[in-house]
């Protein structure tokens, strides 16, 4: 009942209250079942998303941190709980600017995840795109690419496409193409991404809002190479 809580303040956006009702559960359960019990351990994870939320990325780095040691060294290395406290600490790592170690890190929870869940496992598909986000982040934007090419392949496949994690891979391999300077590509796929989010998520949610100014970049993007062929046309 608690934890629904906690979710329902993080659904209407009190993330303050989600995090403090987090808080209260993990002290409870730290109290009553041990700190390194699973349900402990998975509100160490919960109370981690929270202090990400809220911006707090040292904290949700340092919690996280705990949580992978104590489920690597209670689970296993493949253990989904472990999986999942491996892919949240890179994501931490990432929000620090520490791509590298993010990078490595969800490399190892790929490479467990396909050989756990199958390549094509909803939870795969989001490690693929998180390695694909590290790749980018570090410049790597060929291998970006071809990673969110993949998993955008696989999720239209095995999801559907109008599913979340689908119009994320969308979203994603449209940056990547605007990276590359296939800007008419990345308008194409970003115009996909907005139906889609405008159809499930409505006109004013964060990420169809996110949507729009991506759509709106890419066509800027695109404006100005035009602008510039058009000069050099007239120049030479």
């Amino acid at each position: 009942m608690e934890n629904k809580f906690s979710r329902a303040f993080g659904e209407n956006g009190r993330l303050r209250d989600s995090m403090e009702w987090r808080e209260k559960i993990l002290d409870a359960r730290q109290r009553t079942l041990g700190s390194e019990h699973p349900d402990t351990l998975f509100s160490m994870n919960e109370l981690a998303a929270s202090y990400s939320d809220l911006g707090r990325h040292q904290e949700a780095m340092d919690l996280l941190e705990k949580t992978l040691e104590a489920n690597q060294r209670t689970l296993s290395g493949e253990h989904p709980e472990t999986l999942f406290s491996m892919n949240s600490l890179a994501k931490s790592y990432r929000d620090l600017g520490r791509y590298q170690e993010a990078l490595d890190l969800q490399e190892k929870t790929l490479e467990a995840r396909r050989r756990t869940l199958g390549s094509e496992h909803p939870n795969t598909l989001v490690s693929m795109n998180n390695l694909a986000n590290s790749y980018s982040r570090l410049g790597r934007n060929q291998e970006a690419v071809k990673l969110w090419d993949k998993t955008l392949e696989a999720s239209q496949r095995t999801l559907g496409s109008e599913h979340p994690v689908t119009l994320y891979a969308m979203y994603n391999v449209a940056c990547g193409y605007s990276k590359l300077g296939r800007y008419q590509e990345a308008i194409e796929l970003s115009r996909k991404v907005l139906g889609g989010r405008k159809k499930i998520l409505g006109s004013e949610h964060p990420d169809t809002l996110d949507a729009i100014s991506a759509l709106e970049y890419h066509n800027n993007e695109l404006n100005k190479v035009r602008i510039l062929s058009s000069v050099l046309t007239a120049v030479y």
